[in-house]
């Protein structure tokens, strides 16, 4: 059995070590409104439901200055969030909404979700999300100079008709796909990939090599043009400081496959 002291370890390796035992995680999709009636979106995957009392707890990092996040300023000011737990269809989405812009910046306009107004709470709520929780703030737990721990009461619960069992009262699992955090691919994500991997290889193996350069090329600008959210993606996954993946590890994987589409090139010459 695999041992670690905790205690004694780096920051990023306590995450990396915890992050892949406690799983699956549920992702907290949350909406919340500043002072000037702007309404903030952002996902949050330290986050649990807590029966009784009624409540959730979210834990909050701050911004790499030391700053608070919008959310958790908005939730000071304003003391009220709606809590969303988004299903498959709207992963896209809820990635794009992780990317770090200006409090200035409603993701929810940004990305073009249609909302509706909460009963009990300013926040509004997302229109095509299965689950939606309005909450009000309850106290602030300080964990440490940089985490805080956020204590919600739920006041009223929301859950479509397509996933809840009017029988039960309750909603039926087998109905929808939450989404959640899990520290990596399962065994079945594995072999589809190596199925593919395999399949693709006999056609790859007889391109020639301007061909693969344009393929390569191709990638890498993806990669560029894309590169906000592989960043933000990427923090999400194993807690790096969004500067680091954005200005090293995605330029990176994108140098990688201009140098490859080089090489590929030059085999006929």
């Amino acid at each position: 059995m695999a041992i670690r002291d905790l205690a004694s370890l780096p920051k990023r390796d306590v995450y990396r070590i915890l992050s892949s035992l406690v799983i699956p995680r549920p992702i907290a999709w949350i909406t919340t409104v500043d002072g000037a009636g702007r309404v903030n979106l952002a996902p949050f995957s330290a986050f649990m439901g807590i029966f009784g009392p009624p409540m959730l707890a979210v834990s909050l990092g701050r911004r790499q200055d030391g700053s608070l996040k919008d959310t958790h300023r908005n939730l000071r000011e304003r003391g009220e969030a709606v809590v969303h737990l988004a299903d498959r269809p709207l992963l896209e989405a809820l990635h794009a909404s992780g990317e770090e812009v200006g409090p200035e910046v409603s993701e929810v306009e940004r990305l073009g979700l249609a909302t509706l107004p909460a009963l009990r709470v300013a926040p509004p709520r997302l229109a095509e999300v299965p689950v939606a929780l309005e909450c009000r703030l309850n106290r602030e737990v300080e964990l440490g100079p940089a985490t805080t721990l956020i204590l919600l009461d739920v006041l009223v619960a929301h859950a479509a008709d397509r996933i809840y069992d009017e029988a039960l009262d309750c909603a039926d699992a087998s109905r929808w796909q939450p989404l959640a955090r899990l520290a990596s691919a399962g065994q079945a994500d594995v072999d589809a990939a190596v199925v593919a991997a395999r399949e693709a290889f006999g056609h790859w193996s007889k391109t020639p090599g301007h061909v693969r350069a344009r393929y390569l090329y191709a990638i890498a600008r993806h990669i560029q043009k894309h590169s906000r959210l592989l960043a933000v993606l990427e923090s999400m996954d194993n807690g790096k400081p969004i500067r680091e993946t954005r200005d090293i590890d995605v330029p990176l994987v994108a140098r990688h496959f201009y140098y490859h589409a080089g090489w590929a090139q030059l085999m006929e010459s």
